[in-house]
């Protein structure tokens, strides 16, 4: 999140987090026609149960907790959308003749790309601007384990 994350220095770029637009830079890589294998490594289930945000007084007691909810919400949504443009686009191109594929501008040049999901099974952080460090050290714990397994997975 831009505002409450510093700026990271990288050769002669100024690298700001883009996390808001675009929390699993999904977009970006499918422009690159050199790509046809996506790994993504998740923070919070890929399909977040959107009742997890339900409303009551005390989670919008302050301005802090409202604008959380908002981000959360927000980010989880694009996220989820990203992930269906990709199968949508996938099964549409399984679907189609190359004949017919080539005959759409912004489908021709497109291809089937594989997206593997490392993400944890169960929700570790509420919401997005809980800094809770004992909830940041559970969660990168988790996240090692996962990503352990799936390594573990692709060697067979």
């Amino acid at each position: 999140i831009p505002f409450f994350t510093d700026p990271v220095e990288l050769g002669n770029n100024l690298l700001v987090d883009g996390g808001i637009k675009e929390n699993a830079p999904v977009r970006k890589m499918l422009e690159n026609k050199d790509i046809n294998e996506i790994l993504l490594v998740l923070a919070s289930p890929e399909q977040l149960n959107m009742e997890k945000f339900n409303i009551n007084r005390d989670s919008l007691s302050n301005i802090f907790k409202t604008l959380s909810r908002v981000l959360s919400i927000m980010t989880s949504e694009i996220t989820n959308n990203d992930f269906k443009n990709v199968n949508r686009i996938n099964d549409l191109l399984r679907l189609l003749t190359p004949e017919q594929i080539a005959s759409i501008d912004w489908l021709k040049n497109k291809m089937i790309v594989k997206m593997d999901v490392i993400e944890p099974k169960r929700i570790i952080i509420n919401e997005l601007l809980d800094f809770d460090t004992n909830k940041l050290k559970a969660g990168f714990e988790e996240g090692i384990k996962y990503g352990e397994d799936y390594l573990k997975r692709e060697k067979k």
